[in-house]
């Protein structure tokens, strides 16, 4: 669903909860969190898993951005991280912040179409994966 704010900019709720406007702002959405919530972001999780797999495997991404996107899943999955994962609160900050840097890296040395050609999620994942990665859209 689209809706336009005050200011005329286009925005989406990408996942409950959650709105994306056209010029990259996130905010919170209308819609109810529920059990549909977290598997619609479970989901996303998984999407952006396959992505940086895919890029890391592709012949026409530089060896950096392949070195990036394996080096950044490898760090989410591996047991030793900078924050603790069982501190409550701050035990996946790191593992987010690490995976957007390593988007938005992604995004500038391998280009938009070879993420696009890549991602198997939905369009609305796609532009909340842009969000994060601090492209716009």
């Amino acid at each position: 669903m689209s809706e336009r704010y005050d200011d005329g900019v286009e925005s989406r709720e990408v996942v409950p909860g959650v709105e994306v406007t056209a010029d990259g702002r996130i905010g919170p959405g209308t819609r109810d969190r529920n059990e549909q919530t977290w598997l619609e972001l479970a989901t996303f999780l998984v999407d952006v898993g396959r992505l940086l797999w895919a890029v890391a495997r592709d012949p026409r991404v530089p060896w950096a951005a392949k070195a990036v996107a394996a080096g950044s899943l490898v760090y989410v999955v591996s047991p030793v991280d900078l924050v603790p994962d069982f501190i409550p609160g701050l035990g996946r900050v790191d593992d987010v912040f690490l995976v957007a840097r390593a988007l938005r890296f992604l995004a500038n040395n391998t280009g938009y179409d070879i993420l696009r050609q890549h991602w198997r999620g939905s369009d609305d994942g796609f532009a909340l994966l842009l969000v994060l990665a601090g492209v716009k859209y």
